[in-house]
């Protein structure tokens, strides 16, 4: 039986759907920035340098599929796409006058006083784009402020929301989010911009985006990254109970040395393991998490670029 069983497995292993992820697209996601106030001096992500590290590690694991960054500012630079242009809308119509899912008066103007529901109204039709320029699946990573807009674009899509595209034409098969404030940071609102304080513990996007008919994950398996910090149970920012949203598959909890927050992506030690991340399963018999097993860390963009891989 273990003979037969082993040789299924080698079977699987060479089909190949079974690399089929190697040759999916993948969508670079970033977060929050307090300097995309719409300066127009680009002075917000430069998408190329903050994302380096995960095209590496993707390319490490053998991925040879479309990398793309992602950008939702006006402000930004070197983004392979940027959710600032009109075509990103319904249909890809890239009409103003259509729907606005709290979009701002000037369509081609993103900055930290758009709503998030509005950037995840555009995120959503760049994945249906991509879906239907390359026909191939998307996989995301993303940091922070972005895990909430894929959220939302996935529970929008997911209830049948008229301006978002179906589950089948927007297909996400994985999602991995770095420190991303599923449940909303104590310290948003800080400056006070829309974005800031949608993010904030107990805000009305917060608590409608965890709300009992609206936390819908589609078909996506969703991996959650957060850390130990200093003497804080999270990154510094965002704890972890924020953090490892109960939907996900898995949280990988770093914890020597632990990520401040914002660094999951800088750490390009990901070519060899070393002692200090635990990972955290959900027991469907308990609320909450709990620890299976200590790992060995390879970095927060190792992991999520072998994901990618095995999935």
């Amino acid at each position: 039986m273990r003979t037969q069983l082993k040789a299924l497995v080698l079977a699987a292993m060479m089909s190949p759907a079974a690399f089929a992820a190697t040759t999916d697209s993948v969508f670079l996601l970033h977060g929050y920035n307090d300097k995309a106030n719409s300066s127009g001096q680009g002075d917000a992500w430069d998408c190329a340098a903050t994302w380096a590290v995960q095209r590496s590690a993707l390319r490490h694991f053998g991925h040879t599929g479309r990398v793309q960054t992602i950008g939702y500012y006006s402000d930004n630079k070197n983004c392979d796409r940027n959710l600032a242009s009109t075509v990103y809308t319904k249909n890809f119509a890239g009409d103003p006058t259509g729907p606005r899912q709290g979009g701002p008066a000037n369509f081609g103007v993103l900055t930290f006083d758009t709503s998030l529901t509005h950037v995840a109204y555009r995120f959503a039709w760049a994945v249906a784009r991509e879906f239907r320029d390359s026909g191939r699946p998307v996989h995301v990573i993303t940091d922070s402020l972005g895990g909430l807009v894929v959220r939302q674009a996935v529970a929008m899509s997911s209830m049948g929301n008229a301006d978002f595209p179906s589950l089948s034409a927007m297909p996400i098969r994985t999602v991995h989010a770095y420190g991303s404030p599923f449940y909303g940071t104590p310290l948003g609102g800080f400056g006070g911009t829309i974005q800031a304080v949608q993010a904030r513990v107990g805000s009305d996007f917060i608590n409608t985006l965890n709300s009992a008919n609206y936390t819908r994950v589609g078909s996506a398996r969703w991996y959650s990254y957060t850390a130990r910090f200093g003497f804080t149970d999270g990154d510094g920012f965002i704890s972890f109970d924020s953090a490892c949203w109960l939907r996900s598959i898995a949280c990988m909890q770093y914890q020597n040395p632990g990520y401040s927050h914002g660094s999951y992506k800088d750490d390009r030690n990901f070519t060899q393991k070393r002692w200090g991340a635990y990972l955290y399963r959900l027991n469907p018999s308990v609320v909450g998490w709990r620890t299976s097993a200590s790992i060995d860390d390879i970095g927060a963009a190792g992991v999520a670029a072998s994901y990618v891989v095995a999935n």
